[in-house]
């Protein structure tokens, strides 16, 4: 005689009981993915940045060292309207893929108060390319008392927020003391108010300068110590940006090398990472 097999169904108490097996591991395995995936990006932000140092590394090669200028007042193309072009125009020729600009953690919401008058290449407006990486002109530094000409991959005096392109030198690779000392690009996504207004083709945010230090994320606003505070001519500007890696922010130096440092790494001793000619003394913070 066959016995006649009983399926058991699980108890309410044995469904809660796996339930929350997997709730718990869940809780535990999500935030691991989630670290990997931005650990991810933030490498594959670190990989575009050291891409474009490259690419600024070949143009100088072919411009007898000299770097971009920057801004320079040219006339616009392709129904463009804005007369400045922008650092990324001049060294497209050696770039493969425009999306090696943008830094896949970088959101890159295009604001809606910018048009076709606001590129210099006009056709760049309907392609709406991020870019996450601005080249570095000159900052404002506590040594200085103001916009510090020893800062910068050029030279420029004039009115914000473009220099006056008639008051522009370029720089030289060979000027830098300490070349993999030296940063000339910064991953700076927003400005101070949050505005995404950095795209190829057109000149906003293309050029870290003046008192754009205060975009970098990682600054405890208000401040909470010397480290905190910006050069005493940036002091009635706004705190920091929003955007960044778990630990800091993406530089690219001047040899071609780029790596991620923390808001107090660049801040040290005066911005002494931005100047061209390091100097003997340090200043504090």
């Amino acid at each position: 005689m066959k016995m006649k097999r009983v399926l058991r169904a699980f108890t309410l108490i044995e469904l809660l009981v796996v339930i929350a097996i997997i709730a718990i591991l869940a809780a535990i395995l999500f935030p691991v993915f989630a670290q990997a995936k931005a650990a991810a990006k933030q490498s594959a932000c670190l990989s575009n940045m050291h891409q474009v140092g490259v690419s600024m590394m070949l143009y100088t090669s072919d411009e007898s060292d000299m770097y971009p200028t920057l801004l320079p007042i040219t006339s616009p193309i392709n129904s463009g309207g804005d007369p400045y072009m922008p650092y990324d125009m001049a060294i497209m020729p050696y770039i493969k893929n425009t999306q090696i600009f943008h830094c896949p953690t970088d959101p890159g919401a295009f604001p809606n108060w910018m048009g076709q008058s606001s590129f210099w290449d006009g056709n760049y407006y309907s392609r709406k390319f991020k870019r996450s990486y601005s080249i570095v002109g000159n900052l404002d530094t506590v040594q200085s008392g103001a916009r510090d000409t020893n800062t910068g991959i050029g030279i420029h005096s004039g009115f914000d927020p473009y220099p006056d392109s008639y008051n522009i030198t370029s720089r030289s690779t060979t000027s830098f003391d300490e070349p993999s000392s030296s940063i000339i690009l910064v991953e700076d996504w927003l400005d101070s108010s949050n505005s995404d207004d950095s795209w190829i083709g057109c000149p906003y945010g293309s050029v870290f300068m003046g008192c754009d230090i205060q975009e970098i994320p990682g600054r405890k606003y208000p401040p909470v110590s010397p480290a905190d505070e910006l050069p005493p001519t940036c002091t009635n500007t706004h705190g920091p940006g929003g955007g960044s890696h778990t630990s800091g922010q993406n530089y690219a130096f001047s040899d071609g090398h780029a790596k991620l440092m923390d808001y107090y790494r660049i801040r040290s001793n005066d911005y002494w990472l931005f100047k061209v000619s390091k100097p003997a003394t340090a200043v504090s913070p």
